[in-house]
This record gives structure tokens, C-alpha cells and sequence, in this order.
């Protein structure tokens, strides 16, 4: 099995960059952030560069990066979708044009008007932040970038998130607590593990070509720390073991092999998606004495998908457990019923659609995105919820819509995955099978989350 074979840890290319345009991993905090960053962005302009905002990541298991992560969950521009949602949460307008945000992250940058405007929207957005000590965050984030960890981002998300909720006394930042703990806990031992690798690069007791080796390394950290059962990683052993002596692998092998790395490749996202439902069972379910036999929503759908052959996607299984409880029905409602809620664009030529079209082309629409042939935008999935809470006058839930994401999300990977596996031989019904398997481990994640806030 060729190098290239092997599963990644993200499907999306990404560009590592350990330096960014301001200089802010030489803050040594003798002026206040703001003051040193202005320095900094005008240093930049005076020798004739531009304002770029570098992309940092680094393919990693353990730890992915948030850009990573955000494209999974159906975000094709996370950077972008990144500032209109500072913007929608605090009120403070980016004026710049939609072309300069989108140079912002790319190698051409944008000069010194542009630049200005985005630094002083960015510490007026802020204002509480900069408004706080960040030296510790600063720290974190320092200790982040010098190692390599995709920590930084995950921290200074994190940070800004409570310095908003705690301007605002937002009750909503509970449903998120155990989330945040789940990330704030896998940045710091993922740092602390990067600095012990580069520890013993420096020392000449890693070779950094040898992937057993380094697998070795962190194979104590997956085992105190992840979810993943110890003979699978063993397992995972063997074969780096294999690997990297170049051996040719069948095409049992190479589903072998795979079988190892899926449990390891979704313990994060487990971890992570787990911890969010499990936050939200706390903070919208009164009846705290019977969360441990009565499972979350997305738990409920996800073992149902992994359990149940005629199921073909895991948003069909949750779209399956919405049909169930909407209130105010006298029955269960059809997947007829429920198509009716797709909100569906009608071209002024069209204004004299039949009714009877209409509604085939929403029952149409919702096959596909049952089968995983046409999945929708994460907006499309807020508008359709957005009218079934309507058609039954309740205000919605955006809990419920991040749900909904997490399970479009999953059946993303596994149709990614499913292509890699076929062009080594593999059958899409092998990898769904694999999949399957990996998914009915969810709960014991959900299960582990929920008995450390009960």
C-alpha cells in the first residue's frame, strides 16, 4: 500500500505557515496588545507589504485544525463564514468589500486603507478581549505556534467566545461548557505532547522519517487520553510497522488497516460531537434522572444509522427521529409531510408551478438528501427547520440546526471516505460496513461525556 494510500486526517489541503504577517508570537507583554499589534500592522505598510491573514494547520488526528473541522461540518470558506458571524454576534460591521475579505486569506493581501479597517473593526469586535489580561492566552497560543499544534485557533476561539458570554451574561454559554472543557483538554495535551517530539527531534531520539517511531511516541497519549480501545491501536501498530517497510498490502489488508484507523480518526469528532449533545441534553431537558436511558437526539440517529441497513444516511436516521417528535401531530408524520417544510426557489417563469410538481420536486429533493445523493447547505437546513417550528408556532432552536450539521457532516465523511477506499480496490459497501461499525462506538462517547456533568 502506497504512502499516498494511506487515510489522512483531512481530506482538505491545507497550508502550513508557522509565521503570520503580525509578529504577534514575539509579544512579550510589556504594551498592551492592541498598542503592539498597531505597531506591528503599521511596520508592515511602511516597508511596502500587505495584510494577509496566514493559514496554519497541520494534518493531525488528535488534534485537526479548525479550518479542518468547520469544512467538514459544510462551511466551503470557514475563514469568510468566520467574520460574518463576529459580525451577526456583535453587532460591529466589516466595512470592506467582499473581495478584500476575500484577499484577506489569500497570498495577495490587502493594502494599508483595507488593512486599518480591518484591524480596528477586529479590536472594536473585541473590545471586551483587549479589555482583559491576555497574557496567558498569549502564552497558550505562543507555546501552540512553536510546536506546530493546531491548538491556537481552538484557544483564541474559546477565549473570545467567553469574554462574549460573560459581557453579555449569556445563560447559552452552558449548553457549551462541556464542549469547551473537551477542547481546552485537547490543546493542552496535545501541545504538551509536541513539545516532548520536539524535544527528542532536537535530541536525535526521533527520526522524524520513521513513522512507527513517531506513532510509537504518541501511542501512550491515545491511550490515556482518547476513547479508542487499546487492542485497536495496538493493531494500528502492527501496521505502521508494515508500512514502513514498505510492504505491499492486499486488499484485506488495506481494509485491515482501515478498520484500525477510522476508530482513531473519529475520536476527536466523537469526543467533540458528543460533548456538545451531551451539553445540550443538560441544558434544555429538566428531567436530569433519566438522561442515562434516554438517549440524546443525534445519539439516537447515529445508532440508528449504524444498526440499521435500510437507513442510508445518518441525516435520513435524525430527519427519522424529527418525524417522531414534533408536537401537535396527531400522527407520525410522512416523509410527504415533511418534505412540504423544504423551502424551494420557484424562478419568476415558473410562477404558475403546480402544486402537484412543487410538492414532487420536495419529496424528490428530500430522497436525496435521505440517500446522501445531494446533501443540503448548512442554511438550507436552518430555513427547512426554521419552517417546521414556524408551522407549529414554536421558536426554534439553533441547538437543534448544530444537530443537524453534525449528522450532514458525518454522512460528508462518509462519502469521502468511501471514494478514497474505492480507488484502492475497496467496495463502498466494505467502507459504509466499516463506518457502520466505528459509529456504534458513538455512544460510549456520549455516555462518557454525560456521566462527568451528571
Amino acid at each position: 500500500m502506497s504512502k499516498d494510500a494511506l487515510p489522512q486526517s483531512s481530506q482538505y489541503p491545507q497550508t502550513t505557515e508557522a509565521k503570520t504577517s503580525l509578529p504577534i508570537e514575539r509579544y512579550d507583554g510589556s504594551a498592551t496588545l492592541y498598542d503592539y499589534l498597531a505597531d506591528g500592522l503599521e511596520s508592515i505598510f511602511e516597508q511596502g507589504d500587505k495584510l494577509r491573514f496566514s493559514k496554519f494547520g497541520t494534518q493531525s488526528a488528535y488534534l485537526p485544525s479548525w479550518a479542518t473541522v468547520m469544512q467538514l461540518l459544510g462551511w466551503t470558506n470557514p475563514s469568510l463564514k468566520m467574520l460574518s458571524f463576529i459580525e451577526g454576534h456583535t453587532g460591529v460591521p466589516l466595512k470592506v468589500s467582499r473581495t478584500a475579505r476575500y484577499d484577506l486569506f489569500t497570498q495577495k493581501g490587502v493594502a494599508e486603507r483595507a488593512g486599518f479597517e480591518v484591524f480596528n473593526w477586529m479590536t472594536t469586535a473585541a473590545d471586551p478581549f483587549f479589555k482583559q489580561s491576555c497574557s496567558k492566552l498569549q502564552l497558550d497560543m505562543d507555546r501552540a505556534s512553536k510546536v506546530g499544534s493546531n491548538a491556537g485557533d481552538w484557544l483564541s476561539g474559546v477565549a473570545g467566545y467567553k469574554a462574549k458570554a460573560k459581557l453579555e451574561h449569556n445563560d447559552d454559554y452552558f449548553e457549551l461548557v462541556p464542549l469547551i472543557k473537551f477542547l481546552e483538554k485537547r490543546c493542552r495535551e496535545d501541545v504538551s505532547f509536541l513539545e516532548l517530539a520536539k524535544k527528542q527531534i532536537k535530541q536525535q531520539q526521533l527520526d522524524t522519517n520513521n513513522p512507527s517511531m513517531a506513532w510509537q511516541l504518541q501511542l501512550p497519549l491515545w491511550n490515556t487520553s482518547s476513547l479508542v480501545d487499546e487492542t485497536i491501536l495496538n493493531d494500528f501498530s502492527s501496521h505502521f510497522k508494515k508500512i514502513a517497510s514498505k510492504e505491499t498490502y492486499s486488499n484485506t489488508q488495506k481494509l485491515s488497516f482501515i478498520s484500525c484507523y477510522l476508530p482513531i480518526y473519529f475520536d476527536f469528532y466523537f469526543g467533540a460531537f458528543a460533548s456538545f449533545e451531551v451539553g445540550c441534553v443538560l441544558y434544555y431537558r429538566d428531567e436530569h434522572e433519566s438522561l442515562e436511558s434516554k438517549k440524546g437526539i443525534l445519539n439516537r440517529a447515529i445508532t440508528s444509522y449504524s444498526t440499521t441497513p435500510k437507513v442510508k444516511s445518518c441525516l435520513e436516521a435524525l430527519l427519522d427521529e424529527i418525524r417522531d417528535v414534533i408536537p401537535n401531530q396527531e400522527r407520525k408524520m410522512t416523509w410527504t409531510d415533511l418534505a412540504a417544510f423544504i423551502p424551494v426557489n420557484v424562478d419568476e417563469s415558473e410562477l404558475e408551478y403546480s402544486a402537484t410538481k412543487l410538492k414532487r420536486k420536495k419529496v424528490d429533493r428530500l430522497k436525496a438528501w435521505r440517500n446522501k445523493k445531494d446533501l443540503p447547505t448548512n442554511d438550507l437546513l436552518r430555513r427547512f427547520l426554521g419552517n417546521i417550528y414556524e408551522s407549529i408556532g414554536e421558536q426554534g432552536s439553533s441547538a437543534l440546526g448544530d444537530l443537524f450539521v453534525i449528522a450532514t457532516g458525518i454522512d460528508r465523511q462518509v462519502t469521502y471516505l468511501s471514494k478514497q477506499a474505492e480507488r484502492e480496490g475497496i467496495s463502498k459497501g466494505e467502507i459504509e460496513s466499516e463506518v457502520r461499525a466505528v459509529l456504534t462506538t458513538y455512544n460510549k462517547y456520549y455516555q462518557h461525556s454525560l456521566k462527568q456533568y451528571l
